[in-house]
């Protein structure tokens, strides 16, 4: 059984959906989700994303996820783009600044590829 918790939709909660949204496209990224998903989903205090953003299972979560896509026998570890954090890196700036460093740590550690689309 899973249990979701919607975020509190508030001024506060509004307000950082529209920091975030003028974050990611300064970045020049596109904005996957509509505001009012952001607030329903991060609320005013990043909901999910803030509650364990560097814990070793995050950390390893993360790390079964730079992966070449294949099951079992076949499945390697690849070197991904810097770009697959950098959203996540943008919602710990506005939502939860405090926990940035150590997930700043996590993301350092690892080895990125230069990727020429993406």
């Amino acid at each position: 059984m899973a249990a979701y918790r919607q975020g509190t939709d508030n001024q506060a909660a509004q307000a950082k959906a529209e920091r975030l949204i003028a974050l990611f496209r300064i970045h020049g990224m596109t904005v996957p989700v509509h505001r009012s998903t952001l607030t329903s989903v991060l609320g005013d205090n990043g909901g999910p994303v803030c509650t364990h953003p560097a814990s070793a299972l995050t950390e390893a979560l993360k790390d079964q996820q730079f992966t070449n896509g294949a099951a079992t026998v076949g499945s390697r570890p690849i070197r991904s783009s810097q770009r697959f954090v950098a959203g996540e890196v943008l919602v710990l700036r506005v939502y939860c600044p405090q926990k940035l460093p150590a997930f700043e740590k996590y993301v350092n550690s690892q080895r990125y590829y230069a990727v020429v689309r993406g």
